[in-house]
């Protein structure tokens, strides 16, 4: 079955809110999924949504978890995600480093960092680049 690009965002989207993720958050999950099948990385991508219907399920991880700067010392900050989504809270916490021009460091297991080819050393999520389109996107 192929679904365009839309249909796949808005499939992830209403199957996350349905687990009670706010709207913003859904969003923004599901995009990075859908970006993830986009570019081959389909371990990554929707078919992701079972494992994450049973860890909210089972309160391994919130539904609403957002990241909070815990300590800012200039070119390093460290945040607490949480328990939130790792490609929501990866995902603020790459853009307020980027902003701040520092480097991160998670102080819980939400996300696993990855070398990024930025100068400060920000944590970037899996999935975001180009591409063709094994999983059939489009």
């Amino acid at each position: 079955m192929k679904l365009s690009l839309a249909q796949a965002n808005e499939y992830g989207r209403l199957v996350l809110m349905a687990q009670g993720v706010p709207e913003d958050i859904a969003r923004d999950v599901a995009e990075h999924l859908v970006e993830s099948d986009r570019v081959g990385y389909t371990s990554h991508g929707l078919s992701i949504l079972t494992n994450y219907r049973r860890v909210l399920s089972e309160g391994l991880a919130k539904p609403d978890g957002r990241p909070e700067l815990v300590n800012d010392r200039g070119a390093m900050l460290a945040y607490d995600g949480h328990h939130g989504l790792g490609q929501y809270v990866g995902k603020v916490v790459i853009e307020k480093s980027d902003r701040a021009h520092a480097g991160t460091w998670p102080m819980h297991p939400d996300f696993a960092p990855q070398p990024s080819p930025g100068p400060h050393g920000p944590l970037r999520r899996n999935g975001g680049g180009q591409g063709p389109d094994p999983a059939g996107l489009h």
